[in-house]
């Protein structure tokens, strides 16, 4: 990984991040759920000490583990929310949308970089309703 992000080119300032390229992780895991899995540590102090680098990933879980580190904003965790009536139905196991977004400020005071992705999006019937508004503008 050193020697790839060693060769990348001076990094333009997106969308994505102003100065640093990011990487997308746990695209087919879980970081938060499933932490005692694989040495995430290694990998999130691999970014954080990296000055070109930092790292992504979405989860539908609060892991409080996760503050006993601390990634100097190198890393950016997007919590998945939805109704909480869906989640209730469609992701049973994962952590209540209200506990997502309480959260949020203390993954922030912890360091992280924190984001919030709307998936999924799922239409049903009274899906518009004025608590849905509200959420919507979160």
């Amino acid at each position: 990984m050193d020697k790839y992000i060693a060769n990348l080119p001076t990094k333009i300032s997106n969308q994505t991040d102003s100065k640093y390229w990011t990487y997308d992780i746990g695209c087919s895991t879980n970081v938060s759920l499933h932490w005692k899995h694989t040495n995430w540590l290694k990998i999130f102090n691999f970014f954080k000490e990296d000055p070109r680098a930092k790292v992504n990933f979405a989860t539908k879980y609060v892991n409080p583990k996760l503050l006993n580190f601390n990634p100097e904003n190198k890393i950016r965790i997007r919590f998945s929310l939805m109704p909480a009536r869906m989640r209730e139905i469609l992701e049973p196991k994962t952590s209540p949308i209200i506990e997502r977004i309480k959260a949020v400020n203390i993954f922030i005071e912890a360091g992280y970089e924190v984001h919030l992705n709307f998936a999924p999006i799922i239409a049903y019937e009274g899906w518009l309703t004025p608590n849905m508004q509200s959420y919507l503008k979160i």
